[in-house]
């Protein structure tokens, strides 16, 4: 499995991973399913991140589950 880093030196682009305590999406009701996917809209407040299962997402309002990042080693 490639790093973020070996991944963005293959695209040409500068890493930015998420601070502790940012908040991203997560649809919990797709954990386990595959593939996994995520995109990054930068938004005020948030880091950005949404992530989900599965091949597709919802217009539920309650798919996103606001969750906060914890540090990253």
């Amino acid at each position: 499995m490639e790093t973020q880093e070996e991944v963005c030196s293959r695209f040409d682009v500068m890493g930015s991973p998420p601070l502790a305590g940012q908040k991203l999406g997560i649809a919990l009701a797709t954990v386990g399913k595959l593939p996994i996917n995520g995109l990054r809209i930068r938004l005020e407040g948030t880091c950005g991140w949404f992530i989900w299962s599965g091949e597709g997402t919802s217009t539920d309002p309650d798919f996103w589950a606001p969750r906060k990042t914890s540090a990253v080693a």
